[in-house]
């Protein structure tokens, strides 16, 4: 029967895909997978040879259950998540019943959770979730653990004014108070605070990946920046090249490269703007202290937008000049 076939095949993608999973997280110090009803579901395919008997010989559905250390479940209050596969998934577009089990991630993850399962319907998604878990874990953990320090709450305002008065004893806008360690001046822009998490641009001028090291020196030498969840780097120095041997006349060579610092993707999306506005010679660090909820691709446009803003307050933003002479 045709849904005999149906509810064999999805048995055998739930099995290869927590058989995958369990092979990619293996020794994972960060979160731990274990899988009931996979034996069982193991046993039935081999025996039946992939053409078992009528529906209701299938094994019941497989449940995974995510387990994060110790040290996060005591500082989040998490318990264990559990994801149970209906019968039909993947094949048959039935999404995953996902129990994320504590108010922490209930708040960061699930409007993005569910977002994600709607949007991979028909497709194997567990990857993508127990990667998104385990982000989110992470930086709770890093925001968390900078709280009680008092980095954030004592560095910045109170992250969107939750639970408290603002503080003043924030990194200022303008010149960065301790670079003296670092001769070469730093400007930091206003924080902007979205959603509990602030963002923080910092510029300097370099001509070399020397300067561009001792401008960061200085700025992790700051307790509040240091403990930032994200410091992302971007910079981009144009040097002249003087020619040689009576050949053509100098040129111009481009040294540039960027630093995610955890946060995927986000600095190579720093250097492309610094190359769409013909930024020349200096670094941007922007600076996340993450407040509990994730942002998901619009934290992105804001890390680019506060640097972007830095960076035309001090004349370093030249896109805009050959297009307004044409007009």
């Amino acid at each position: 029967m045709a849904g005999d076939e149906d509810a064999v095949e999805a048995l055998e993608r739930q099995v290869a895909e927590m058989e995958a999973l369990l092979a990619i997280f293996e020794g994972d110090e960060e979160v731990a997978l274990e899988v009931t009803g996979l034996e069982d579901a193991q046993a039935f395919l081999d025996c039946s040879g992939g053409d078992g008997g009528g529906v209701g010989d299938v094994p019941a559905c497989l449940t995974l259950t995510c387990t994060f250390p110790r040290e996060a479940v005591d500082l989040l209050q998490l318990s264990s998540i559990r994801i149970s596969l209906p019968r039909g998934y993947p094949s048959d577009a039935a999404a995953p019943d996902l129990n994320l089990g504590s108010k922490f991630l209930v708040e960061a993850c699930q409007q993005e959770a569910d977002e994600l399962l709607d949007s991979e319907r028909g497709q194997e998604c567990l990857f993508q979730v127990v990667s998104m878990l385990k982000e989110a874990v992470q930086e709770g953990e890093r925001a968390r653990s900078s709280a009680d320090a008092d980095a954030i709450g004592g560095g910045l305002d109170s992250l969107g004014g939750e639970g408290g008065e603002s503080r003043t004893d924030r990194p200022p806008a303008g010149e960065v108070a301790g670079t003296s360690v670092c001769d070469i001046p730093v400007t930091s822009g206003e924080p902007f605070t979205e959603r509990k998490s602030t963002f923080q641009a910092h510029l300097a001028c370099v001509h070399s990946y020397d300067e561009v090291e001792r401008v960061m020196d200085a700025l992790l030498s700051i307790k509040k920046i240091a403990q930032a969840t994200h410091n992302i780097m971007a910079y981009r120095i144009i040097a002249q090249v003087e020619a040689t041997g009576g050949g053509p006349a100098s040129s111009e060579s481009v040294l540039q490269d960027f630093d995610d610092d955890g946060e995927a993707a986000a600095g190579g999306r720093l250097l492309h703007m610094l190359q769409a506005v013909k930024a020349r010679n200096c670094v941007v660090v922007v600076s996340r202290w993450y407040g509990g909820v994730k942002l998901g691709p619009s934290r992105f446009a804001i890390i680019n937008n506060v640097a972007r803003q830095l960076l035309q307050d001090n004349g370093y933003v030249h896109e805009d000049k050959v297009s307004k002479k044409k007009k």
